[in-house]
């Protein structure tokens, strides 16, 4: 059941074009080498930025180019394994296998999350969830600290929103573990949480200053009240399909009373799946809110505490499942309109590139292309599609002095009807 409810509300997520996001991120991989990928995802600490993700599209571009189906097929299957993952950390963190099915239900799909499922653009988000419970699940299972912080460093090397895990695991521990001596602690239980809190400290100070995403504004923090209940009250707004912001109070109150149920209950479960939910978002909380699918691994918590508290009544999951398709069906249409336009003009663009082969090193002028003026998605199709990274690639939306040049360019193209039309090659 829970598997048909992914499939149903996933549908056409095995097939979306690129987006803009795509094609950024795809170029900045294709020009990355292989080692500094690699070191960057070894060497957790350093400035490099997200080099698991980076590694994620250079794999599938030696083989695939500018197809997207491959690409798609990849994120659809690490998001079926997520599913999965929820379900196993959940059912054992509840010790009821119940809780592990709800919480993989819950965790399956949410509208709100589209990113997730129509853009390989979110595939950092997907890893570093894919990270993070892969590791939660070794340390459960008793696994040795090593492989622990293994993990660990690859979920860091995917996405910031990692950070939270030593968090995570203290608080495990805490609950469950705080009768033993602290010798005994230490040397059966407390290794992994102390390696990988050491771990969350190098890489803050790695990052901090040191990479493009220090001084980007959407990633510049604002440490302010206000700005705390502003990301908490937008992101709990898409939550539950609200529009609009959620006041300060009623953040307070939603978060005070789920943290209250959990207390009442007396559920160290419900505690820890509270405790998740707040430690991972506290990455997100003092930066712009960007849309839900950023929650992603937070919600996870929410998924083990709505798992636990729905367990005595979980043989209702296949009713539950219907319920959520239908809330979430009237919302499909907002959910997609985004993707539609500009992908259609990435793979019109894409389709007619892949008709010619450019010379090493021309010079193209775009008269004409479908894409916003200050946007580097022509430059980016252009090369990659021609494997050459040096081709000279302008565009008179952003240089209109260019039109009066035109014969200094080997190439010219025009976007007309839908189509990338060449208006004069070097043979003419």
């Amino acid at each position: 059941m829970i598997a048909a409810y992914f499939l149903w509300n996933t549908r056409g997520g095995w097939t979306a074009r690129f987006t803009q996001d795509d094609i950024m991120n795809l170029y900045g991989a294709w020009t990355e080498p292989w080692g500094r990928l690699v070191d960057g995802a070894v060497l957790f600490f350093t400035p490099i930025v997200r080099p698991v993700g980076g590694l994620f599209y250079k794999a599938i571009d030696s083989f695939a180019g500018l197809n997207p189906t491959p690409y798609r097929f990849a994120a659809m299957l690490l998001l079926a394994v997520n599913v999965w993952l929820l379900y196993a950390v959940a059912r054992r963190v509840a010790d009821r296998r119940e809780s592990g099915l709800l919480a993989a239900l819950f965790g399956a799909f949410h509208v709100r999350m589209a990113d997730l499922y129509f853009s390989t653009g979110s595939a950092y988000d997907v890893l570093a969830y894919l990270f993070v419970m892969a590791a939660m699940l070794v340390h459960l299972r008793g696994g040795p600290m090593w492989a622990v912080c293994g993990v660990f460093a690859l979920a860091l090397g995917s996405k910031e929103v990692a950070v939270g895990l030593p968090v995570v695991l203290f608080a495990y521990e805490l609950l469950w573990n705080r009768r033993k001596t602290v010798r005994d602690w230490l040397w059966e239980r407390g290794a992994a949480p102390f390696a990988t809190g050491a771990m969350a400290v190098l890489f803050v100070l790695g990052r901090a200053g040191k990479s493009h995403l220090a001084n980007n504004p959407a990633y510049t923090p604002t440490f302010t009240a206000e700005r705390f209940f502003e990301t908490w009250g937008t992101y709990l707004d898409r939550l539950v399909l609200r529009e609009q912001w959620m006041g300060a109070w009623a953040v307070a109150a939603v978060l005070g009373a789920l943290l209250a149920v959990g207390l009442a209950k007396r559920s160290k479960a419900m505690v820890f799946g509270w405790l998740w939910l707040v430690a991972f978002t506290l990455p997100l909380n003092f930066i712009p809110p960007r849309g839900l699918f950023a929650m992603y691994l937070p919600l996870a918590g929410l998924c083990l505490w709505l798992g636990v508290l729905l367990a005595p009544v979980w043989r209702a999951l296949p009713a539950i499942a219907v319920a959520l398709t239908l809330a979430w069906e009237p919302q499909r249409a907002a959910m997609l309109w985004w993707t539609e336009e500009p992908s259609r003009r990435i793979h019109a663009m894409t389709e007619d590139l892949r008709e010619v082969r450019l010379p090493a090193k021309a010079s193209v002028l775009l008269i004409d292309d479908p894409f916003e003026t200050d946007e580097w998605t022509p430059l980016f199709l252009v090369r990659m599609s021609q494997r050459d990274a040096e081709i000279g690639v302008f565009r008179t939306k952003m240089n209109p002095e260019l039109k009066d040049r035109m014969a200094d360019f080997s190439f010219l193209y025009r976007f007309e009807s839908g189509r990338m039309r060449l208006v004069r090659g070097a043979s003419q």
